[in-house]
């Protein structure tokens, strides 16, 4: 297994403040660099209309929905990632028409931007149906690294 020497690149909490639906995260990524997002330890937020508060991972049995999150492939509740687009963005789940390449976070992600196509601005936000990514309740601390 490789090992890696990560600088970190910024701390921020997310969501920045109450009722952003998406918090600016980087200005743009270098290709083929690797990037590891880690959340602090213990660090928890809660959907609107959900019980308890949960991790970065999501719960496992979310509060109820009448669709589909932002990003399918993760739990509601989630820390997800989008690269490209802008924060004012619409966002369809399971359409053609999303702005960006939204992919799943969690406490913990290690990704790659293969080339130039998909470079863009990085936002986090909690996965939930887009009316209520704006609605989460508290902040949760991440780290971004780049491998050197």
């Amino acid at each position: 297994m490789d090992e890696h020497i990560w600088r970190s690149v910024r701390i921020l909490k997310v969501p920045k403040f109450q009722g952003a639906m998406w918090t600016p995260a980087l200005d743009s990524l270098i290709p083929k660099r690797l990037y590891r997002i880690r959340v602090k330890d213990g660090a928890t937020w809660q959907l609107d209309g959900a019980t308890a508060a949960c991790s970065a991972d999501g719960y496992d049995q979310p509060p109820q929905r009448s669709g589909d999150s932002i990003c399918t492939t993760a739990h509601f509740g989630a820390l997800i990632a989008k690269i490209g687009g802008g924060t004012a963005d619409k966002i369809e789940p399971n359409t053609a028409a999303k702005t960006g390449t939204i992919f799943g976070v969690g406490r913990y992600c290690v990704f790659q931007i293969p080339d130039d196509t998909k470079i863009g601005p990085v936002y986090l936000g909690a996965n939930d149906l887009l009316s209520g990514m704006s609605k989460i309740q508290g902040q949760i601390e991440v780290e971004i690294e780049m491998a050197l």
